[in-house]
């Protein structure tokens, strides 16, 4: 709203989908996709749980829950374990719920502290609000265009001239009496009173503070910060086909290529005979077999057709997170690609294998940050060094998305 930017809600007329290992396809209107009977009460009495329990949950301060203690030394993992839908092998809404998290999280529910989920389920008001498109919830609205439209509305507001880009900040030092002076990896100085830094925990690694040190325990937290895992597909469309369906583009999708065969390129050792001989040409690259497993390719799909001006450019989007998105990072982007529709098609149509765009982003291998959506706490985190970035560090004040209370 302060930047005036434009807004518009998710599509999500019309039926969803799951797509089963074992080629069954599910459709359905609800939240919940059609399970037995025991899977739903289950599934409905673990996120009556789940908002219980988050209720007890401080935002601002987790460990003050007085399950602090118990619930940052298991996973989410742990968690589930312990509920009764799992133990009883309700493949569907196990299916639904850990894409569901893959989808929002970049990872795997083993990955996480019980008590971060918790923390962020409480500052969304509930799991469900994280990953639904209903009034209110995380995902109801886009911004008109793209995204980038409010880093250039920024750039309006604050001058072109005072944005620098291309060169990483290497030096934070607050030892000068004035202020502090930051430094850039091509030797520029800036001072100034003050220093926001608005990165994740690995990338505040990454510059020198000096004068004085970064503290202890925010160094500690963040090498207990895990990089999530995510892979972004845009495919676009000259009409969106499956709205003529009754379809809303909402998609959970598990493939069976557990018998494909790819070409995974691999580096072969140096030959010592050439480095002897001064010859520094690359090594040769060796085409060995890539199987790629049967649980390598787990995703979640939306509509995300783009409005410019009163035009709609149909697309959907691909999200693979958690460990298929490290295994699919390792498939060449063609074959992903043709997996990817080749599969989508037994439900939609062919109509899914003829996009007239195919834009693929791995955020594993973005180096400003080295990974996508966000960075979470392990086991341990949060009890241990607590949440050192929610206060200032002399002049250096903490911003962005892992010191966030709110969603």
């Amino acid at each position: 709203k302060e930047l005036d930017v434009e807004v518009f809600p998710q599509y999500r007329k019309g039926k969803r989908i799951l797509l089963l290992p074992n080629g069954q396809i599910k459709r359905y209107i609800k939240p919940v996709p059609p399970a037995p009977m025991l899977g739903l009460v289950q599934m409905q009495m673990m996120l009556s749980k789940l908002d219980k329990m988050m209720k007890v949950v401080p935002p601002d301060n987790p460990m003050a829950c007085r399950f602090a203690a118990e619930w940052d030394s298991i996973t989410v993992e742990g968690f589930f374990h312990r509920q009764t839908f799992l133990m009883s092998n309700q493949v569907v809404v196990d299916i639904l719920f850990r894409n569901a998290f893959r989808g929002i999280f970049g990872a795997e529910p083993n990955q996480m502290s019980l008590l971060f989920f918790m923390q962020t389920c409480a500052s969304a008001g509930g799991f469900l609000s994280l990953a639904e498109a209903t009034e209110g919830a995380a995902q109801e609205l886009r911004v008109k265009g793209t995204a980038h439209g409010i880093t250039l509305k920024l750039v309006e507001k604050i001058g072109a001239e005072n944005v620098i880009l291309g060169e990483p900040v290497l030096d934070i030092d607050q030892g000068e009496q004035a202020g502090c002076v930051v430094r850039t990896t091509k030797g520029t100085e800036l001072r100034c009173k003050r220093v926001i830094v608005a990165l994740p925990p690995n990338m505040k690694s990454k510059i020198n503070f000096c004068r004085p040190r970064l503290p202890v325990l925010c160094r500690h937290y963040n090498s207990h910060n895990v990089l999530s895992q995510m892979i972004k597909i845009i495919v676009t469309y000259p009409k969106a086909f499956w709205r003529d369906q009754n379809i809303s583009g909402e998609i959970f999708g598990e493939t069976t290529f557990s018998d494909l065969t790819l070409e995974q390129p691999e580096i072969s050792s140096p030959n010592p005979e050439a480095s002897a001989n001064g010859d520094s040409s690359p090594p040769n690259l060796q085409s060995e077999p890539y199987r790629l497993q049967q649980d390598d390719l787990k995703y979640v799909v939306f509509d995300f057709s783009i409005k410019d001006g009163d035009t709609l450019i149909p697309a959907l989007l691909f999200l693979i997170g958690g460990q298929p998105a490290v295994r699919c990072s390792q498939v060449p982007e063609e074959t992903l690609k043709r997996c990817l529709l080749q599969h989508l098609a037994c439900v939609l149509g062919k109509e899914v294998e003829k996009p007239i765009d195919f834009a693929m982003k791995d955020w594993q291998e973005e180096p400003w940050n080295d990974c996508g959506p966000v960075l979470f706490a392990s086991s341990g985190a949060l009890l241990n060094f607590g949440m050192p970035y929610s206060k200032p560090f002399g002049r250096v004040h903490w911003a962005g998305t892992e010191t966030a209370t709110r969603w």
